[in-house]
């Protein structure tokens, strides 16, 4: 499977029904800092809308460490008004 292949999978797991499996996946996207990751881009700022906390924080450190490949900040900005403190706080340290 190609690097791009892996990431698209990955990108389609962001829907998955279990929030620990779209956390576990918006955690592995911002570890995978590469040009392709910048397709994952779009759906990790969906994902920022996550019903699930959990998911929402693992999603702002995503974006945070992909700084340097793609610019999050405007997506994570709007997030610093996020109604759970915790996900304000990773999205404060993505910052």
């Amino acid at each position: 499977m190609s690097q791009k292949q892996e990431i698209e999978r990955l990108i389609s797991k962001l829907q998955d029904e279990d929030k620990d499996a779209r956390a576990s996946v918006a955690w592995t996207l911002g570890w995978m800092v590469e040009e392709e990751v910048v397709d994952a881009v779009p759906a990790l700022i969906l994902a920022l809308q996550d019903p699930e906390p959990k998911v929402r924080v693992a999603v702002a450190g995503a974006l945070g460490r992909m700084e340097g490949v793609v610019d999050p900040e405007p997506a994570l900005v709007r997030a610093l008004q996020d109604s759970n403190p915790e996900v304000r706080a990773a999205v404060a340290v993505a910052l």
